[in-house]
């Protein structure tokens, strides 16, 4: 029995040095894993990444599917028109619009659709490039213009439509004609009478704030008056025609020519001003004093509208006042 038994020890000599070289192999292999893998074991680490894997997927799959991500589109859109009130020199409508990107997206290129609205119905419809997010046009102002108002600037870009307004005030509803400098002035040698007096045209028909005024393109006239007698002021009936004063306006520009004299032309830095030489005005009626006073006659040229003809006598209000002195007396007090 003693071979047996030495049978035995070999045998369970060889299940410990097999189970040895099992467990030393193992340790090396859960040293690599945790290299790996950190301390996750083996299989939740495998399991945790291919549903990360698979998720990532999916949402890709689901970004490209819808338009967006790497493909383009935009989560939303902005209009906006600089300068939103509008500067009274301004020619032409300035209009921006931007793109929101989505999350992994890209700038959105293409073309939009841009519509004007005034009283809410459409008066202009062009298309608007974009590029690279951003999209922009400019209109001129005479391709579209009617009136006096708000004008709504709508556009449609990948879905989205946004909106913006602008204020625009290029019609002339009422004139006045008034004294710029008062009371009136002398030339160097004191012997001669200048008056100078400023045309104003203001967006509002019910309105003389000669703060209020507009600059727009337009063909007017200027009829002087004369009376003799300071009472007579009142009486229409009285009235003598001296001299008809032809005029021009512009954005930019102002022309006035009297009778049988050469083209005048200012700037609009110094406004619709026209100079009187007080004893031309004597000299045109053949007299040596009266009273004077003026009616200015305007018609607007510029827009799609109708045009407009406004008429106002309205006299020399001193400086910026309300009040007017129609008449103004030009000889020897």
């Amino acid at each position: 029995m003693a071979y047996d038994d030495d049978v035995a020890d070999a045998e369970s000599l060889g299940d410990d040095e097999y189970e040895d070289q099992y467990d030393d192999q193992y340790d090396d292999e859960d040293e690599e894993e945790e290299y790996l893998f950190g301390t996750i074991p083996r299989t939740p680490g495998l399991i945790a990444i291919a549903a990360v894997g698979v998720v990532i997927l999916l949402l890709l799959a689901a970004l490209v599917s819808s338009s967006f991500g790497f493909v383009g589109g935009i989560d939303g859109l902005t209009v906006n028109i600089p300068g939103s009130q509008g500067d009274i020199l301004d020619e032409k409508l300035e209009v921006e619009a931007l793109t929101d990107t989505p999350a992994f997206g890209k700038n959105a290129d293409g073309n939009g659709d841009l519509k004007i609205y005034y009283d809410s119905e459409v008066i202009i419809s062009q298309s608007i490039k974009f590029n690279e997010g951003r999209g922009y046009r400019e209109i001129p102002y005479a391709d579209f213009y009617i009136d006096n108002g708000e004008y709504k600037v709508e556009v449609t870009f990948e879905g989205f439509t946004e909106f913006d307004t602008i204020d625009l005030f290029r019609t002339a509803h009422n004139i006045v004609i008034a004294q710029a400098d008062y009371p009136q002035y002398v030339d160097e040698d004191e012997t001669l009478e200048k008056v100078r007096y400023k045309i104003s045209l203001l967006p509002d028909d019910n309105s003389d704030d000669l703060h209020n005024i507009i600059f727009t393109p337009g063909t007017g006239y200027i009829l002087v008056y004369y009376v003799n007698d300071e009472a007579d002021q009142d009486n229409r009936d009285e009235y003598e025609q001296v001299m008809n004063i032809s005029f021009e306006t512009d954005f930019r520009g102002f022309e006035y020519k009297f009778p049988g004299e050469d083209l005048e032309n200012l700037s609009v830095d110094k406004g619709y001003l026209i100079d009187f030489d007080g004893q031309v005005l004597l000299d045109e009626k053949g007299v040596d004093e009266g009273y004077f006073s003026m009616e200015a006659f305007f018609v607007n040229t510029y827009g799609i509208s109708e045009k407009r003809f406004t008429q106002q006598i309205k006299g020399m209000p001193e400086e910026n006042s309300s009040e007017s002195h129609t008449w103004i007396y030009l000889g020897d007090e």
